[in-house]
Formats: structure tokens, sequence, C-alpha cells
């Protein structure tokens, strides 16, 4: 990827990312685990001597996607760590995801998801989320299957003076 943006922020330092995961199913549950590399730039170690924030993060995650009345749900559970990260920064952090998505007319799809945490990346309490998307799938083409998505979140937390209440969006 170009930038490997995360709820509007970027986590490259605007610079290219290099994703993977895999992910295993049984019926309506699922676990996975997804990759990228990260730029949190640098800061003072415990020892006093410049050190990477974090270059790596990998996530941890398992759930399940029932279906109920042409609503397709995600209930899952994520873990976010941060392998090698200055630990005086507490990067790892738990977050449970709720999603519903509707199909309408076989091609647009409307969704509403909920992230939670009781304590956010770097110990900042407990953070919210909620994110309302749209989705149309055009006809697939030869191999590709094209569509036009847009998607606006809003986030809040407990220590919101650092920052942490925003609206972000993307199309």
């Amino acid at each position: 990827a170009t930038d490997y943006i995360f709820r509007g922020f970027s986590q490259t330092d605007q610079g290219p990312a290099i994703q993977g995961g895999f992910e295993a199913e049984y019926k309506i549950f699922y676990l996975g685990v997804w990759g990228s590399n990260v730029d949190f730039g640098t800061d003072i170690n415990r020892a006093g001597n410049v050190e990477t924030v974090a270059n790596m993060e990998i996530d941890w995650y398992g759930g399940m996607r029932p279906e109920w009345k042409g609503i397709s749900f995600d209930l899952g559970v994520f873990y976010y760590t941060y392998p090698g990260g200055l630990e005086s920064w507490k990067l790892d952090y738990l977050e449970f995801g709720t999603a519903a998505s509707y199909t309408v007319f076989e091609k647009l799809t409307f969704g509403l998801t909920n992230w939670w945490t009781p304590e956010n990346s770097g110990g900042t309490g407990y953070n919210d989320v909620v994110e309302g998307s749209a989705s149309y799938a055009f006809d697939q083409v030869w191999i590709f299957s094209p569509s036009l998505s847009a998607l606006v979140g809003r986030q809040w937390g407990e220590k919101s003076a650092g920052g942490f209440d925003y609206t972000y969006w993307n199309a």
C-alpha cells in the first residue's frame, strides 16, 4: 500500500506499507492474524537512548459472523500488538468490535460498526468508535469486481484532551 491509514491517521509516516494476513473459518466462527510495517518515529528509551517506537504491527483476532433475516453480523475480539516496540509507549491493546450490514437491491450495502476498548494504545483509557458505511458493487469486469464505497467514523475516548475525539472519513 502507498500508506497505512488507520482511522484517519497514517501508521507509516505517510510511507508505503507491506501488509498480509491469514484467516481460518469454520461455519460462522473465524480466527486470524494480520500484519503490517509501521513507523511511529523515535523516542528516548529508559536507558536514555534514542530508539524506534515501533516498526511492526501484528493483530490477532477471532469472532463469529452470523446472519439473521438478511442482516450480516460480525462480533469479534482483536488484539493489536507491536513486537519490539518501545515498552514505555504501552502500544499493545485489546479491542471489541460489533458490526451489522444489510444489502439492498443485491448491489448496495449499508453497514454500522462499533469498536470499543477498555484501555486504548498508549494507556489513554477507554476508546469508542462508531462507523457508518455504504458500498455499491458494479458488475464484474473480466477478473475484477469493481465497487464504490464510503465510510464516516467518529472516535472519542476517556482522555479526549489528547486529541482522541475526532471524525474521519474515506471514499
